[in-house]
């Protein structure tokens, strides 16, 4: 459903005419080492979980779109392409207020206890009447503060169409962005959207150039590479406006200049998505205060590192773990009868990103490629984050970054010591043909 994957998966898959992935039901029941223990683990972390202030009860109750009453405050709700950070109407979008009013109907995940997903029709607005899947926060903000768009069932009606063409939701809202952007500006005209009137909120003309994109019909044919290579097409002020990172991907549907760890993370992102995060610090003992800091910006995303693709390889969903690490490693040792420490699991998990890093290094990602856009870098326009940027700091921030990583700076390789240290010996000749570097 629409919903915030943003990893490429989905475009490798249609590259490749994949209609559908078919698995045989199955059953024969999975054994478990510890099946009490087990039981007992999954509901404290169920209930740690439903008690966390970022992820917690109101998932549960109202959806992931709460976090436009979050994001705001904080300067990280992005508004008509980042040349704002001040919405003012994010109150409609959120869970409380639009579950109230529209229809809603439970449609869970299987066997899930969080229930957060529904089916919803629009009860009021210009798509009364409208029926579809509940979108998560980023897509809702994709095609609501995002593109200028105040109208909530506009934003579901457009996540739903966004969802069928089968696009990205987080890399279309930033691609429609940056088309009105430019619309605006002059620097994109009607002929080149064939009439579509491609101002601020037009949603209506949004979904026409979503079917043009999927179909790569017209300038839809352009728009279809994706933001990076759109602005580079155009060029010149168009390009400056564009919000992508220099490897290619957009970021998530958040306004990063005001959280400067996370432009980091997706610039440097093997995968095209965030691989670390903030939350739950206290589990390693870390205390990371300021968000503003060119040293501890890249010591947090450093030590955090790994955290996420443990979880993830456990085949499991953020928002059923809350990302805590600890339980999760009770509970796979309770599982499979292992005796895994912590520190045993983030090092499975620097594994996994040291070798997607040797992957992608030997593909020709460089250093050089690991930059945000123009607009990533700007100061900060507006709001609570007024003033900020990271442009005066980005070299020192990555090469604090490479260095805690044990990676080479100038070509962005992991050092031999790094993939010994990780038990991945083979991988130092592939990349380094035998030479050690000093």
């Amino acid at each position: 459903g629409p919903g915030a994957g943003h990893t490429g998966l989905g475009a490798v898959r249609g590259a490749k005419k994949l209609k559908a992935v078919v698995a045989a039901r199955g059953h024969r029941i999975p054994k478990i080492a510890d099946p009490e223990k087990f039981r007992t683990l999954a509901q404290e972390l169920f209930e740690l979980r439903k008690n966390d202030p970022v992820i917690g009860q109101r998932h549960n109750l109202w959806g992931t779109s709460t976090l436009y009453s979050i994001t705001e405050p904080l300067g990280r709700l992005p508004v008509k392409n980042m040349t704002s950070a001040i919405f003012g109407q994010g109150e409609k979008f959120n869970g409380p207020y639009y579950r109230a009013h529209w229809k809603i109907k439970a449609n869970p995940c299987w066997a899930c206890r969080n229930r957060h997903c529904y089916q919803v029709e629009v009860t009021e607005g210009p798509y009364t009447g409208f029926q579809g899947e509940e979108a998560e926060f980023e897509i809702m903000a994709a095609f609501g503060s995002l593109i200028g768009q105040t109208d909530p069932g506009a934003a579901l009606m457009l996540s739903n169409v966004c969802d069928r063409v089968g696009l990205e939701g987080n890399e279309a809202g930033w691609l429609i962005a940056w088309v009105m952007e430019c619309y605006e500006k002059g620097l994109i005209t009607g002929e080149q959207t064939g009439g579509l009137e491609m101002h601020w909120g037009n949603a209506e003309a949004v979904k026409a150039m979503l079917h043009k994109v999927a179909r790569r019909e017209g300038f839809g044919d352009v728009l279809a590479e994706g933001v990076r290579r759109a602005c580079e097409h155009l060029g010149g002020e168009a390009e400056r406006c564009g919000v992508y990172l220099k490897r290619g991907n957009t970021p998530r549907t958040y306004d990063p200049r005001a959280l400067w760890h996370e432009i980091l993370d997706e610039a440097t992102s093997d995968s095209g998505y965030s691989e670390s995060d903030n939350l739950h610090q206290e589990e390693f003992g870390l205390e990371f205060t300021d968000i503003f800091s060119p040293q501890q910006v890249p010591a947090l995303a450093a030590a955090l590192k790994g955290k996420r693709a443990f979880v993830d390889s456990l085949v499991v969903c953020f928002f059923c773990t809350g990302m805590f690490h600890k339980p999760m490693v009770k509970i796979l040792n309770a599982v499979t009868g292992w005796d895994l420490s912590s520190e045993e699991a983030m090092r499975i998990g620097l594994r996994t990103h040291n070798l997607m890093r040797a992957f992608d290094v030997r593909a020709g990602i460089t250093p050089e490629a690991e930059t945000p856009s123009e607009r990533l870098l700007d100061v900060v326009p507006d709001g609570p984050a007024k003033g900020k940027t990271i442009r005066p700091h980005w070299n020192e921030i990555l090469d604090g970054y490479y260095r805690r990583m044990g990676w080479d700076r100038k070509t962005g390789k992991p050092l031999p010591q790094t993939l010994r240290g990780l038990g991945l010996d083979s991988v130092v000749p592939q990349l380094w043909g035998g030479i050690v570097p000093l």
